[in-house]
C-alpha cells in the first residue's frame, strides 16, 4: 500500500513539474500564506469575532460604525484583513520598485 502511494505521488509530481518551477505560483502561495498567517484568520474563527461593529441608522439600514476595535485586547475580523492587505500591497510595491528596470 505504501509503495502504491509513493508511485502515485511520484507520478503526480512528474506530471505537474512544469507548473512547480513557475515563480508566479510560488509567490502566490507565499502571499496567500502570509495573508492567512498575519490577518488573524485563526483568531477570528476561534473567538467568533464579528467582521466590524455594525449599527443601524434611523431608516434601519446597517452601516459600519467602527473598523478598528478600541480596546487593546481584541480585534474585529476585518481589522486583521485590512492590515494584512496593506502589508501585502506595500511589499508588492517594493518588489515592483526593485524590478522596475526589467519591467518597464
Amino acid at each position: 500500500m505504501l509503495f502504491a502511494v509513493l508511485v502515485v505521488l511520484i507520478r503526480v509530481f512528474v506530471s505537474i513539474q512544469e507548473y512547480l518551477i513557475n515563480p508566479f505560483l510560488w509567490i502566490t502561495i507565499a502571499w496567500v500564506g502570509y495573508f492567512v498567517c498575519t490577518s488573524g484568520f485563526i483568531y477570528t474563527i476561534l473567538n467568533n469575532m464579528p467582521m466590524f461593529k455594525m449599527e443601524q441608522d434611523q431608516y434601519g439600514k446597517l452601516f459600519v460604525s467602527e473598523y478598528f476595535m478600541r480596546s487593546n485586547r481584541g480585534q474585529y475580523g476585518g481589522e486583521g484583513y485590512i492590515t494584512s492587505f496593506i502589508a501585502l500591497v506595500v511589499s508588492s510595491s517594493f518588489l515592483v520598485m526593485i524590478k522596475a528596470d526589467k519591467l518597464f
